[in-house]
């Protein structure tokens, strides 16, 4: 069974949110997010080996990226850095939109560079809207669905996914969105 995350009552965790950002619930229980920066906001965590997540987003105009994060660690060595695997998309062309799947190091509060994009996959967005959706076995991210079409295995790296156990949220960098839902089933 699935069970939902995004509720007002409830909502989710500032990890790194900038000053210069900011957030609020529409009357529809949705929660929009704007800001310059990277921003990651939890709305869970688990340790679970297995399990499959979902979030669904409507980015404004697309300028920027909007997407997941899992496996949200930080770095005892070094405590100005976090890690994390991001799942986001960005408009890439006019209509076209690019899915990004990397691995992230982090600098805190918020840092503008990015890791290099890899594993894209261009698709054009439904009504300006995107779902997201993962599964995970054994602690690693095997499956992502993007608009409930399955991206291939080949299309994944290895060395790009971290483990998935720890906190997951969203992840939005510049512009505006829309999260609308987030929910996560527990599977043996």
């Amino acid at each position: 069974n699935w069970t939902p995350l995004l509720s007002p009552r409830r909502g989710p965790a500032e990890i790194i949110f900038s000053p210069d950002a900011s957030r609020q619930w529409t009357t529809r229980g949705e929660l929009v997010v704007k800001s310059p920066w990277p921003a990651f906001l939890e709305v869970g965590e688990t340790t679970a080996p297995n399990y499959s997540l979902e979030m669904h987003c409507r980015p404004q105009n697309w300028k920027g990226q909007s997407g997941l994060f899992l496996g949200y660690q930080a770095i005892p060595e070094n405590p100005d850095f976090v890690a994390a695997t991001i799942l986001s998309a960005l408009e890439t062309s006019p209509g076209k939109v690019t899915i990004v799947c990397r691995k992230e190091g982090q600098q805190i509060p918020s840092a503008i560079d990015q890791a290099p994009l890899s594993n894209s996959v261009i698709m054009t967005p439904a009504n300006g809207e995107v779902t997201i959706a993962i599964d995970v076995q054994d602690h690693k991210l095997k499956k992502i669905y993007i608009n409930q079409a399955e991206l291939q295995q080949s299309q994944l790296s290895s060395d790009l996914i971290l483990p998935c156990a720890g906190k997951f949220g969203f992840y939005l960098l510049g512009g505006e969105t829309t999260f609308q839902h987030c929910r996560i089933r527990i599977t043996l």
